[in-house]
């Protein structure tokens, strides 16, 4: 439902843009600039934008919300927004992994107008944005196949069966 803002490529360790062209650390080794790709909006037609990335990271930093981003967040001590298309985060100390987080736990963002609609619907009906998505796509789950063991020798090999999506 969610295209991630950034991720880590497994293969190589390397992060990749997805739905943000770019995440840089500053000079000063505290500031993070997220630059978000042009023409992007959620499902609901709510422009994806730097507003949004702040609305979302600023309601996880809120511990009423029972967030289990709240710790990814806890230590971001400032949050604006330089342009539609650029969010920048402030670290409270240098974070030199402040882009994993980013990657691994803050990557999906949900259209504000939808959040504040209805805050405890998200869960239920996630509103998101990504070039991946359409409202046509169905919904989809992961099932996790067991990979067997290797056969024993003399024995004939089996198909391997792999992780899939299946709707």
């Amino acid at each position: 439902m969610y295209d991630l803002l950034v991720w880590s490529d497994p293969a190589t360790g390397t992060l990749r843009a997805q739905i943000a062209d770019s995440l840089e650390l500053g000079d000063d080794r505290r500031t993070w600039t997220l630059r978000l790709r042009p023409g992007v909006r959620f499902t609901d037609g709510t422009a994806f934008d730097a507003e949004a990335v702040r609305f979302n990271w600023e309601r996880h930093r809120d511990p009423t919300n029972r967030s289990p981003k709240l710790a990814a967040t806890s230590e971001i001590t400032a949050l604006e927004v330089l342009d539609p298309r650029t969010p920048v985060a402030r670290p409270a100390r240098p974070n030199a992994n402040f882009d994993r987080i980013v990657a691994g736990q803050l990557g999906f963002i949900g259209s504000p107008t939808a959040i504040r609609a209805d805050p405890a619907g998200i869960d239920r009906a996630p509103v998101g944005a990504g070039s991946s998505l359409s409202r046509s796509t169905p919904p989809t789950s992961t099932r996790a196949s067991p990979t067997p063991r290797a056969p024993p020798p003399g024995a004939s090999s089996r198909p391997r069966r792999r992780w899939r999506a299946s709707s």
